[in-house]
């Protein structure tokens, strides 16, 4: 008789390439590992699991929807499907992962036994869209816990919303990361960022900004940006404009990302806002130092400001320009924050991630 306690996990698409994805491949892994779990994937689009991510194989994949809509037209059929598995596979608790699927969730488990987690995503005060603002009230609400990944956003949740217990979770690196001994490669002369293409992540503008200046003093350098998305025209018509061909590349999704960092002297964000900026913390494990504007949430509780990397005040373009020149010219202190980087903290390590996940679960289901 299996006595494993069943877990689902809901998201808007399995195989995507975003943070959502890559960060529950992770966790659900760790929690197969522990042998106490039976896990269960509910996709509303169609699967491939063709994202380069790694996916357990005990792991069971459900896709609610068996072709592509949006989730206005798609929601009644996934609605009726979702519940009907809740009930089969007798789920007995239910993580919303992200505002997306937060309606969808909500709705499944009413008037159902099964406990449900929303696992915000994304920074309270990031996009403000009402579907956004209405879907994470309404898990917020009906959620017997609501779990955010950075201190502020616990905080944020708390003064802003209805939400009956929060509590903080970091997201988890990927323990493939960790795996060898890591060389900084002091002889780098490239940047890297990495995220999607889009209006948030300032790929079009701050990234561009800050790029001129650093190239007018450095152009023997290279700024390789690691991502795809609905801006990449926009992108690549703004780098031909500022005439940095050849210096700003837009390298594509990359499936073996992880392997690509230690090319790399230093890496850079440019976001507006963040959920828990998952970059951050592979660059951390990769012993790059780091350079971010402080935006809500998660740089300040990754970056250790002028130890491990820089912390630059939001949208500050000359002063992030500055700070990457000094970086890359003064090897020393490259150096000092690359070595800072050495030793992942206790908090982002996947087993105590996994202890206050476990906790969490034992709290909801006594």
């Amino acid at each position: 008789m299996n006595d494993k306690r069943r877990i689902g996990f809901l998201m808007g698409k399995v195989d995507g390439t975003g943070g959502i994805a890559r960060v529950s491949s992770i966790l659900s892994d760790a929690l197969v590992h522990t042998g106490q779990y039976e896990i269960h994937v509910f996709s509303f689009h169609p699967s491939l699991l063709s994202s380069g991510f790694h996916w357990n194989d005990s792991i069971v994949v459900h896709d609610l929807l068996d072709v592509p809509k949006n989730m206005f037209r798609g929601l009644p059929k996934a609605l009726k499907r979702l519940r009907s598995n809740v009930a089969q596979y007798e789920i007995e608790v239910l993580v919303i992962c992200g505002f997306n699927v937060g309606l969808l969730g909500v709705a499944a488990t009413r008037f159902k036994k099964t406990k449900v987690l929303y696992w915000s995503h994304s920074s309270f005060k990031g996009y403000k869209v009402p579907f956004k603002n209405f879907n994470e009230q309404m898990a917020s609400y009906f959620a017997d816990a609501v779990v955010t990944l950075t201190k502020a956003d616990k905080v944020t949740y708390r003064k802003r919303t209805r939400a009956k217990k929060i509590v903080q979770i970091y997201n988890p690196v990927d323990e493939r990361i960790l795996r060898g001994n890591k060389t900084y490669n002091m002889d780098s002369k490239k940047v890297i960022s990495v995220g999607r293409l889009d209006e948030s992540k300032n790929f079009h503008s701050y990234t561009l900004d800050v790029a001129k200046k650093v190239f007018d003093r450095l152009p023997g350098h290279e700024w390789h940006i690691y991502g795809s998305g609905d801006y990449k025209d926009y992108i690549l018509e703004e780098i031909s404009e500022q005439k940095l061909e050849g210096k700003v590349v837009l390298k594509g999704h990359a499936d073996d990302i992880y392997t690509l960092y230690p090319q790399y002297a230093l890496l850079v964000m440019t976001s507006s806002f963040e959920g828990f900026p998952m970059v951050l913390l592979e660059g951390m494990a990769n012993q790059l130092p780091m350079v971010s504007f402080d935006v809500p949430t998660g740089p300040n509780e990754i970056i250790r400001n002028n130890e491990n990397g820089y912390l630059i005040p939001a949208f500050d373009c000359d002063q992030m320009a500055e700070k990457i020149v000094t970086l890359l010219i003064d090897h020393e202190k490259r150096y000092l924050f690359s070595k800072a980087n050495s030793k992942l903290p206790d908090e982002f390590s996947v087993g105590q991630i996994i202890k206050k996940w476990t906790s969490l679960f034992d709290e909801l289901q006594r």
